[in-house]
């Protein structure tokens, strides 16, 4: 089984090398998709053995995990483990996703499993009608719709393609995935926040929650009601 690990990157020259060399020693590959940083992340990270590729045209979370997901396939990965480049996913959790993929098509991580995460009120908030919006009607519930470090088997993006340029595509996949009848498990995780808010995040989390709550609410639509 050939692992390769994709962490899109967006500005991270600073935490990005530790990351690299921790992932390195649970997978084969680390693929760091330079989404067009102005910093010193795509240096950084080859310096440390990763893999760089490097987005072009409009650039976006989404757009920056489609680049890594197709390199990652071009390259024979049998396995494909996402995680984000600030720090936040701890890759010395990388074996206990690798386990859980043996019998499941994909793996998410959830911060609420085992409250070994102290999520800020905000962002429990938004992940939370996130969620609700993804589980509604749903036979089988999760508790995280908006982490993403998760992993997924080869066949699953032989199957599914990310469309979505931003944040949405989180949601969008997990609503394909259910759509299609891959089989998804749910496993804990603790996400490390940073005391500096803007550390956390660029983005208006209003902003970017009512974004991808919207998102999530066309995907349903489209894949459930639309077919399509």
């Amino acid at each position: 089984m050939r692992n390769i690990a994709i962490i899109p990157c967006y500005n991270e020259g600073r935490t990005i090398g530790e990351i690299v060399t921790k992932c390195k020693k649970y997978v084969d590959d680390v693929i760091v998709v330079d989404d067009q940083s102005i910093d010193d992340t795509a240096a950084v990270a080859q310096e440390k053995g990763a893999i760089v590729v490097r987005t072009s045209g409009e650039h976006g979370p989404g757009k920056a995990c489609s680049f890594g997901i197709l390199s990652a396939l071009q390259m024979g990965a049998d396995v494909i483990v996402t995680l984000d480049g600030d720090g936040q996913h701890d890759p010395e959790e990388i074996p206990n996703l690798l386990k859980s993929c043996r019998d499941s098509d994909a793996v998410i991580t959830s911060r609420f499993l085992d409250n070994s995460t102290k999520v800020p009120f905000y962002r429990k908030l938004g992940i939370w009608l996130i969620t609700v919006a993804y589980n509604f009607n749903s036979k089988v519930a999760i508790t995280d719709s908006q982490c993403c470090f998760r992993a997924f088997h080869r066949k699953v993006f032989e199957r599914i393609s990310i469309t979505e340029k931003g944040f949405g595509f989180s949601t969008e996949l997990l609503i394909k995935l259910r759509q299609t009848g891959f089989s998804i498990r749910e496993i804990p995780t603790r996400v490390f926040y940073f005391d500096d808010f803007s550390s956390n995040s660029s983005m208006n989390p209003i902003k970017h929650g009512f974004m991808v709550l919207m998102n999530t609410i066309k995907w349903r639509i489209r894949c459930e009601l639309l077919g399509g």
